[in-house]
């Protein structure tokens, strides 16, 4: 129970944040979703999709995030790296779960 209470604090504090906050991955020729800083890639080259998974991933671990926030973009830089056929649509599929932890960086 108290694992929840503490769980429920963390989200709650922060989605308290200004939406300002935060970074936003999106592939180049597509719109952002929010009004995040704007990080745009090349989805049709899989070294610079891979390579903003990581960095965004590294960033992250440098901001001292939750684990479940660095879990989002490392399962997608994994499974990025795992694909054998990366195009755009998957790209921006693994981006929309790792924007889920960007969001909270300042």
């Amino acid at each position: 129970m108290k694992t929840l209470k503490v769980f429920t604090f963390f989200f709650a504090f922060f989605f308290a944040l200004n939406a300002d906050a935060g970074y936003e991955l999106v592939c180049r020729g597509q719109q952002p979703a929010s009004n995040h800083k704007v990080l745009y890639v090349n989805c049709e080259n899989r070294q610079e999709v891979e390579e903003a998974l990581g960095a965004s991933w590294q960033e992250l671990i440098n901001k001292k995030s939750a684990v479940i926030f660095q879990n989002s973009c490392k399962s997608s830089y994994f499974e990025a790296k795992g694909m054998s056929n990366l195009n755009s649509v998957m790209a921006k599929a693994l981006f929309m779960n790792c924007n889920n932890a960007l969001k909270f960086i300042n």
